[in-house]
Formats: C-alpha cells, structure tokens, sequence
C-alpha cells in the first residue's frame, strides 16, 4: 500500500462519514507520522488511528494494522465524538487524545457502577494542548487539501471513464 492510496481511503471514509477530510487526513499524520498504520505506542495504541484494543473489539476491528479497519473504525469513533462535542472539533480532537470522561473516578467509583461525565471543555493537559495545535497546523498547511483535490480528479476520471464506456456500448447497439 502506498501513501496515496491511504489518503484516498481517508479522503473517502471521510466524506462517507460526514467528516471534515482536511481533519481526518491531519488526525491520522498526528496518530501515525508519515501515515504508517504499523505503529503501537508505548500505552498499546496501534494502527493508522492509534485505537486502543477496547476501540478496536468495539467497533469489529480484526486487524488493527490494516489501514482500511483502521481508517474505519477510527473515523466512526471520531464522527461519535463529534457528535458528543456537538460539533465543536477541538473538543471531540481532545476527546480522542485524551478520552472523552472527565478524569478522577477511583477505582471504588468505577466498581460502584459511577457513571463518567463528558468532558465538556478542552482540558488544559499539556499533552491535548499540544496534540490539537498539532493537528490544527496540519489543516493549515494544507497538504490534505491537495490529497483531497487529487482523489476529486480520479473521480472524475472514473465518471469520464464510466461515461466513456455507456457511449461506446451505446453506438454498438
């Protein structure tokens, strides 16, 4: 798999998810420099999207390296978020960073069947902070634009193509 090709998956998913692309496409450079979904971090993240295992059962990942499961579930993990954020991007950027509960229940909590409240601002964790500038200097500088353009003109291709092909079988008949 190429690095284009990933871009074009995002940039689809993205558009079936109803996601920003340019968002999408920096979130995935962020989780995953140079867009390599063979990556694991030190806390057990792994993939494109860096899920964590309890993400990847839950939205039917069997492969987390596999660009296209994880391009999927994370893009439906984050459309989740966003909705949880209300649509607030930064917010539902922090939420993927660092989880979408506030912090502080102790385990007695937790085994007392507490239920977690949402975060509802950004939290000023040094680590989000700097994550979501990030991500945001990503979007600025453009890069997933041009992807976005490139994978537009190979559409338009394919319905040249596909135009192309109705016209010919057209004059045979």
């Amino acid at each position: 798999m190429s690095v284009e090709e990933i871009q074009d998956e995002i940039l689809r998913s993205s558009l079936e998810h109803g996601l920003s692309p340019d968002l999408m496409w920096s979130i995935a450079n962020a989780e995953s420099p140079g867009l390599d979904p063979g990556l694991t971090s030190p806390a057990g993240a792994q993939g494109l999207y860096q899920l964590m295992p309890d993400l990847q059962q839950d939205y039917g990942v069997t492969d987390p390296f596999d660009y296209k499961e994880s391009i999927r579930a994370g893009h439906a993990y984050f459309a989740s978020l966003l909705n949880k954020a209300k649509g607030n991007e930064d917010l539902a950027m922090a939420m993927y960073n660092a989880g979408p509960y506030e912090r502080g229940l102790s385990q007695a909590d937790v085994d007392a069947g507490v239920i977690p409240t949402l975060i509802t601002e950004v939290p000023q964790y040094p680590e989000t902070q700097n994550y979501i500038a990030k991500i945001n200097r990503y979007r600025a500088n453009g890069d997933a634009i041009k992807a976005y353009a490139r994978y537009n003109k190979k559409i338009s291709n394919l319905a040249e193509a596909k135009s192309s092909e109705n016209t010919t079988a057209l004059a045979k008949a």
